[in-house]
């Protein structure tokens, strides 16, 4: 999968709030959904959850900074997920935001979103 790929997904995901599978693109859907069955499991949801950092973190040096992260997101998006206002969005600080949305798509709570 591409950076571009992951990025759009991130945005999508952070931007779009709680939505159901369903209502990805189909794009989104079959890259996260790597089963193909059309249901995110939490498996699938860690996975990319893993490698949003990477995909964002252009330079590579190991850190996403709002310059790196402003390609994707707003400003208000960017300081709502970098909790300790330290210009970085860390690893946890994404994958907090990303889960949360994600949890609050899962509307039946079997931890999955169909």
């Amino acid at each position: 999968m591409t950076r571009t790929a992951y990025l759009g997904l991130l945005a999508l995901c952070l931007a779009a709030g709680p939505i159901a599978a369903q209502e990805l693109p189909a794009g989104a859907l079959a890259i996260i959904d790597t089963s193909g069955d059309g249901i995110l499991t939490a498996d699938e949801i860690d996975a990319f959850v893993a490698i949003v950092p990477a995909a964002m973190d252009t330079n590579e040096d190991g850190k996403v900074e709002v310059a790196e992260a402003a390609t994707v997101l707003t400003l208000e998006q960017i300081a709502a997920i970098d909790t300790n206002a330290d210009g970085v969005l860390s690893p946890e600080e994404l994958a907090a935001v990303i889960r949360a949305d994600l949890a609050a798509a899962d509307s039946d709570g079997n931890g999955q979103i169909d």
